[in-house]
């Protein structure tokens, strides 16, 4: 099944959401974006500059306002027929700037309701 990704009300990517841990209730898959997501990309391709960041201080810092910054984007998942998945939160990896030739996109998404996805 597709599910679309919105950040707000604009639709930023489509996913199959591929691969299930029932045991996590995390649902993963391969994101394919729209042009939407350009406009927001530089806050997930953020995170990998966190991860690099060798200070502890600054390392916290830069999470807090990152994550501040995620939460603003209201990030949801939906069906194909515009059902609603409920998720406790939701994870885009872009490592394109970082790593040379890793254009691929991942989304990793906890879902409350499992029974949703179908």
């Amino acid at each position: 099944m597709k599910y679309k990704v919105f950040s707000g009300t604009d639709c930023i990517g489509e996913t199959n959401l591929e691969t299930r841990d029932k045991g996590m209730s995390i649902s993963i898959g391969l994101l394919v974006p729209t042009e939407k997501y350009e406009q927001i990309r530089s806050v997930f391709q953020a995170f990998n500059d966190i991860q690099e960041e060798k200070n502890q201080y600054q390392q916290a810092k830069m999470q807090r306002l990152w994550q501040t910054q995620i939460d603003s984007l209201c990030l949801t998942v939906q069906r194909s027929d515009g059902v609603i998945i409920p998720t406790g939160w939701i994870q885009i990896y872009d490592f394109a700037a970082h790593t040379v030739g890793d254009d691929e996109l991942e989304i990793h998404a906890h879902v409350i309701e499992p029974a949703k996805l179908i």
